[in-house]
């Protein structure tokens, strides 16, 4: 006699458990395959802003015969109708033309001349978040994409003004990035380090970068402000931060406990005036320049106080990225290399010694010989006359 088996087909809990359960461990082995393909994406695509903004900087020099300066450009100046508030414009407002963005920079140059306020970022005005050109942020940092100025756009590319770092209205030179006017100290003397200069203007041009368009350093990336205790987009400091510091200083506002800043000892978000990287237009250091005096991704630190002009003033702002291991950054003959964090800085405890060899000096501005800032150092000069190698 014929008997049916009657018991359903199907999976037992256990082993519904058993897949879900593997499962589970190759969606772990994958994520950070997928997360790392995702930055390297982003990486890519930051490098290539680089290029871009390096081709940017040659075609200046190309019709203009310099790269632009940091501020206190007078070609800006005339062709905004003389208006004063020109001569506070970035690097990157002259760049606009050479980034097939013809139509923004002819909104800079009507506003300006006819309202003057570069500060401005209402929704009105060609320098809000919402008209920022792409080309000016780092897709890996996800700060840029937030407003930390006002309603102005951030950037993640400074322009390299040397080994040493100064305040963003001196005149001195030791990188490619400079005034593009004659700036005095307070006896009258041009804070020029030695360059010749001709009727109160002066640029870099590709003549002057006598160590190598390839070993000399033009931008580098910078990670954009987070406007807290945060010591990766933070920005550490007080009213002591200012003139002649050791790297290390910039420690000292640390609490080792949390690896964060300090209680009071860091840039709130109502001192916007020291947002790193917070205003694409503006001239003054904390937003749109890089020194090698401290290492690549070392804590950001200057002055803060309640005035923020002269926080803005004062600021030892470092290259910086989210990229894992160190930054991009683009060279003067326009190739993007990728500094690691262990590069050579020299001697992070050391201050800046003047040309005689003394330290914490008034005049250590004035150095003119060899970078003590190591392989980095050297390749933020440009006229340095080290024999480094680019690593």
């Amino acid at each position: 006699m014929r008997t049916s088996n009657n018991r359903a087909t199907g999976f037992t809990l256990v082993e519904l458990l058993a897949v879900i359960a593997i499962i589970g461990v190759l969606v772990r082995l994958l994520l950070p395959a997928v997360q790392a393909a995702r930055e390297a994406a982003r990486r890519s695509s930051c490098t290539n802003n680089l290029k871009q903004l390096g081709l940017a900087v040659h075609n200046h020099i190309e019709i203009k015969r310099c790269i632009p300066p940091i501020s206190r450009n007078t070609m800006l100046q005339n062709a905004m109708k003389n208006n004063s508030n020109a001569l506070s414009l970035s690097y990157l407002v002259p760049l606009l033309p050479f980034l097939e963005e013809a139509g923004l920079y002819q909104d800079v140059v009507t506003y300006i001349g006819n309202n003057g306020g570069y500060y401005q970022t209402g929704t009105t005005t060609p320098f809000h978040i919402s008209k920022r050109p792409a080309t000016f942020s780092c897709p890996s940092d996800k700060q840029t994409v937030i407003s930390v100025y006002g309603s102005g756009g951030s950037t993640s590319y400074r322009i390299n003004r040397g080994d040493i770092a100064m305040r963003s209205n001196t005149g001195m030179v030791r990188g490619p990035g400079i005034l593009g006017q004659v700036e005095t100290d307070a006896n009258g003397v041009p804070t020029l380090g030695g360059q010749n200069y001709n009727g109160g203007a002066m640029s870099v041009k590709a003549k002057d970068i006598t160590d190598g368009l390839s070993k000399t350093m033009l931008l580098a990336e910078s990670v954009v402000a987070t406007l807290d205790d945060n010591i990766k987009g933070g920005y550490g400091g007080d009213n002591n931060m200012v003139d002649n510091k050791a790297p290390t200083d910039c420690l000292a506002y640390i609490d080792t406990s949390t690896g964060r800043f300090m209680a009071g000892k860091f840039s709130s978000p109502t001192n916007v005036g020291t947002a790193p990287g917070g205003a694409w237009q503006h001239h003054n250091s904390v937003f749109t320049h890089v020194f090698a005096q401290t290492p690549p991704n070392w804590p950001l630190c200057g002055r803060v106080i309640t005035n923020n002009n002269m926080s803005e003033l004062w600021s030892y702002s470092t290259a910086s990225s989210y990229h894992t291991g160190g930054v991009n950054v683009v060279m003067c003959d326009g190739a993007v290399r990728f500094v690691d964090d262990t590069v050579d800085a020299g001697d992070i405890t050391s201050t800046q010694p003047n040309d005689s060899g003394t330290k914490n000096s008034s005049s250590y501005l004035y150095y003119t010989r060899e970078s003590i800032r190591g392989v980095w150092g050297a390749m933020a000069t440009h006229k340095g006359g080290e024999s480094k190698m680019v690593p």
